[in-house]
């Protein structure tokens, strides 16, 4: 979850353009921990039973996926490099329209 932290600063300007961001975590208390202990403020919901993570195919973490308003997958990435975070806010950009 390190590269959440990466992205943490972005969220607000991604909010503030209709873009809403959230962590679907299967570990409850490990995710609360995380983000108690870096004042993180950002909705996470739990999936257990990894309904959420099979509805969008998710099979591995780190895995974002951005959905549009109409509900439709406009972008998948696995994994996390730094040039993310320049390509996340082009689809924030894209999504916010």
């Amino acid at each position: 979850m390190e590269e959440v932290l990466q992205v943490q600063p972005q969220l607000h300007r991604w909010e503030d353009k209709g873009v809403k961001a959230f962590i679907v975590c299967i570990e409850r208390d490990a995710v609360i921990r995380f983000m108690e202990r870096h004042g993180m403020r950002v909705p996470a919901l739990l999936d257990e039973r990894g309904r959420v993570h099979n509805a969008y195919g998710v099979d591995a973490i780190p895995h974002s996926i951005w959905i549009d308003r109409q509900g439709n997958i406009r972008k998948s990435t696995v994994g996390w490099r730094q040039q993310h975070l320049a390509e996340f806010n082009e689809v924030a950009d894209f999504l916010s329209q």
